[in-house]
């Protein structure tokens, strides 16, 4: 796996990890597609970001598959920490890894392979997994210690709490509009920094934007056991689950200008939705369709400056919607 310079989060849990997880060990590889997009201050345009300094929201990229038996309690534990901190907690279903690839259906997406080759799971840990704001998190296992960017579903609330509790440096706010008769959809982001960098030589940002989808029917190991809210005793209702990300996954790259209201960063974005998504051809339902934004750090390797990755995660949103 690559190496990034980024200073991650040590969290010393002071508990032992209760492990009940499906193992899926993966390596790396790199893929990615992007959208079309324009830029700028925010001059005469509408501010609609906050400009006051808030705390962290939080992201969580599930790592799961439909052949993964425990992935549905990960997806339930999601869903209620969404109604616990509503606005602050969003959750990405990225299928992916050896309980995802090949099957039928397929939920898969280059950008979900790439993703967990590139950031991995940590040691001991199995799915389902996930990336917590893609921070990198040393957790005492009670007689050893294990490092890594996926965690496991027991350490969710407890790092989704404690992150929450951080003031964010940037805040993300973005509307969309989609267009059903040519399914073309429009974002507009807007990032308003509230404190400058801590690193004056890290100035340069990512901007993502990922479209996922609710209300996928089809199977699922473990449902019946795990998330029977979700199961109709013949299919799995799949939600959150990403699609594609319209910005690449390595996202949209944007440089500091400054704080406050008078340097708000407004992008646009368009893309159009195909009639089917992601490696299994599934079909795109327009009325299932949300848009999670999430502005990062980029992290870049050491030998390549062009080598970048969007992490950690400083703050996310989803966007509102509306329909023409």
């Amino acid at each position: 796996m690559k190496r990034f310079l980024y200073v991650g989060l040590c969290l010393l849990a002071g508990m032992a990890v209760t492990l009940t997880s499906c193992k899926d060990d993966e390596k790396t590889k790199d893929k990615e597609g992007k959208g079309n997009s324009s830029s700028g201050g925010s001059g005469n345009t509408e501010v609609f970001v906050s400009t006051e300094a808030q705390t962290r929201a939080i992201l969580i990229e599930e790592l799961t598959g439909l052949g993964c038996q425990y992935c549905p309690a990960g997806h339930k534990l999601c869903d209620q920490l969404a109604e616990q901190y509503p606005g602050k907690f969003y959750s990405i279903n990225v299928h992916c890894g050896n309980y995802a690839e090949g099957r039928t259906p397929e939920y898969t997406t280059d950008e979900g392979y790439t993703l967990l080759r590139t950031l991995g799971i940590a040691k001991g840990f199995g799915f389902p997994a996930g990336y917590v704001n893609r921070r990198y998190i040393t957790v005492n296992l009670g007689s050893s210690t294990t490092s890594g960017y996926g965690m496991d579903r027991s350490l969710f609330q407890n790092l989704s709490t404690k992150f929450m509790a951080e003031t964010a440096e940037a805040n993300i706010a973005a509307k969309a509009t989609l267009d059903k008769a040519s399914r073309k959809l429009t974002v507009t982001t807007q990032v308003c920094f509230t404190s400058a960098p801590k690193d004056a030589s890290a100035t340069s940002y990512i901007m993502n934007v990922a479209l996922i989808q609710n209300n996928i029917k089809g199977p699922q190991s473990g449902a019946a056991t795990h998330y029977p809210e979700r199961w109709d005793g013949t299919n799995y209702t799949h939600n959150h689950m990403l699609r594609a990300y319209i910005t690449g996954l390595k996202g949209d790259m944007f440089e500091y200008k400054g704080t406050g209201k008078d340097n708000v960063i407004t992008k646009t974005y368009e893309y159009t939705i195909p009639a089917n998504l992601g490696r299994g051809n599934i079909p795109a339902v327009l009325d299932d369709m949300e848009v999670i934004c999430f502005v990062a750090n980029k992290a870049t390797n050491t030998s390549n400056p062009e080598d970048y990755f969007p992490l950690p995660v400083i703050n996310v949103c989803k966007s509102t919607m509306s329909y023409k």
